[in-house]
């Protein structure tokens, strides 16, 4: 009986020391309550016990052992940076998510969709500082825009004329120009942060990325485009004949533009019901067109197998977003325009 009373003590004994060496460590004890406020919403406090839990660990970890048999994720930097968004303490955000980001640890999924909400935030408070109310011609384009199907950058001198002052409007007339001489009459406008986008009608191609020709390119079943609906559209395209559908929207601005990681799908369309313009106001066309200024295309890409299935957004598409430019004859149209000067 002794040698089994004495393994068995020595068992307890392994076990015990295990136990105390595994015993919840100060770092945690931070971050877990700061769990409890952020989910409470009191920020100021979960901000405080963040800073203290990364005082005693500086490192995020995906995976640390926080007690005995017990393991967690460790993401403070990021945390932080949200807790900050939400008190609307844009800079504060941006330098803890740019540092989870710079760490190369918290998923990087999480550290962009972190990015991309300060950067929707900071810039739709300064639209309400600055231009409050919206004009009630121009409606907001979703902002940051939804993930497209291809993007392309258009360069700045198939835009402006060299050496001569530039205002959107400029901008604006020479991108109407270069859609019209592509066959593309009917366009929309709508708000952005320090810009504004132009949206065209949506029609077909074939799988090069050429528009169709004639009656072909601009389906009956789809609707004008007096308003930018992804809901409406999906809804026409699930009548429509079998094939390859795009939209094409220029972004003109002078802030960086990144795209959401969230998809298009048919609930997330039904947030793009609001009526463009057909015109630019003369409260943002009469903007100057600075250096810091671009203008980025974003090709949102739809497939329709048959009439009985529901058209499929595509992303990536297999064309690049200059191809789309170039096949759709909108790229030739602005180079020609930059040659006339």
């Amino acid at each position: 009986m002794k040698p089994v009373f004495l393994r068995a003590s020595l068992a307890i004994l392994i076990i015990a020391s295990y136990a105390a060496s595994a015993a919840t460590p100060k770092w945690y004890e931070y971050y877990r309550l700061s769990k409890t406020y952020v989910e409470a919403q009191q920020w100021d406090v979960a901000i405080e016990l963040l800073k203290k839990a990364i005082a005693e660990r500086p490192q995020s970890s995906r995976k640390v052992r926080v007690g005995f048999l017990r393991w967690t994720s460790y993401y403070p930097y990021l945390d932080l940076g949200m807790a900050y968004l939400a008190l609307g303490k844009f800079d504060e955000a941006q330098s803890y998510c740019s540092q989870a980001q710079s760490e190369g640890i918290t998923p990087l999924e999480r550290v962009n969709d972190c990015l991309v909400q300060i950067d929707s935030s900071s810039l739709k408070s300064e639209h309400v500082r600055s231009l409050s109310p919206y004009p009630p011609e121009i409606p907001e384009f979703p902002w940051p825009p939804p993930k497209a199907s291809a993007q392309a950058t258009v360069p700045t001198n198939l835009l402006v004329r060299s050496g001569r002052p530039t205002l959107l409007k400029d901008v604006a007339k020479r991108l109407e120009d270069g859609l019209l001489y592509a066959g593309y009459e009917e366009n929309s406008y709508f708000y952005i942060p320090r810009g504004f986008a132009l949206v065209t009608r949506v029609e077909q191609f074939y799988p090069d990325g050429r528009s169709k020709e004639g009656a072909k390119r601009w389906a009956d079943t789809l609707p004008p485009q007096t308003s930018f609906s992804l809901a409406s559209y999906l809804k026409a395209l699930f009548t429509a004949e079998k094939g390859y559908y795009r939209i094409i929207v220029f972004l003109v601005t002078s802030v960086p533009v990144r795209q959401s990681s969230q998809e298009i799908s048919r609930d997330d369309a039904n947030a793009w019901l609001n009526r463009g313009a057909n015109m630019l106001p003369p409260s943002i066309g009469s903007l100057q067109f600075s250096k810091d200024h671009t203008c980025v295309a974003l090709v949102y890409e739809f497939e329709q197998m048959s009439r009985d299935h529901e058209p499929a957004f595509k992303s990536p598409s297999l064309i690049l977003g200059r191809m789309h430019l170039q096949q759709s004859r909108i790229w030739e149209g602005l180079e020609r325009l930059a040659r006339q000067g």
